[in-house]
């Protein structure tokens, strides 16, 4: 099944699908009897660029849940600023590239950011992306009223943020990069 997929891509798969299945309370003893759609985001901030998969997920009781995926929004969206990885925001060396020379509110520079500047840097302009996918899925689905409020989102680190582990060679203690977080 996954012959010509690249580990990546595996491992973004393995995630979001954990990610989706513990959202759901699937397998659980307190899993909900409720069918009713939940909406999540997971971001994946990876050591090219950060991503956020957004999912419609219908709980099964007692079974998978049924995984519809809305969008990606990623730097190949205009207006998602372009990202390195935010492992370098870490080093106080993260950098953006902007479709034009607008900064997102909030963002001092395109360079030379550190940890504090991901959230209005990179952050941000995803969920303002995610903002108007909400905007268009409430349009094709009258009454669904769907709010930012109500979209569970996770964020999750791939090889980017585990290369910053002082057990793998990086130079930030496990706890510091879960309060990075």
């Amino acid at each position: 099944m996954f012959q010509n997929v690249s580990a990546n891509a595996k491992l973004a798969v393995i995630l979001i699908s954990s990610a989706l299945v513990v959202a759901c309370g699937s397998g659980s003893s307190t899993s909900s009897n409720s069918s009713q759609p939940i909406y999540t985001g997971v971001f994946d901030a990876g050591s090219s660029g950060t991503r956020l998969s957004f999912f419609k997920v219908i709980p099964s009781p007692g079974g998978y849940p049924v995984i519809s995926k809305i969008a990606t929004i990623d730097k190949d969206i205009d207006g998602v600023v372009k990202d390195d990885g935010i492992n370098d925001f870490l080093n106080g060396n993260g950098s953006i590239k902007l479709e034009n020379d607008t900064l997102p509110p909030g963002c001092p520079r395109t360079t030379d950011l550190g940890q504090y500047n991901v959230e209005a840097c990179v952050l941000q302009p995803h969920l303002a992306q995610l903002d108007q996918e909400i905007a268009k899925l409430n349009t094709q689905n009258p009454g669904l009223n769907l709010t930012r409020a109500q979209v569970k989102l996770e964020m999750f680190a791939t090889a980017g943020m585990r290369t910053e582990d002082e057990r793998n060679g990086g130079s930030h203690s496990t706890a510091a990069i879960e309060q990075y977080y």
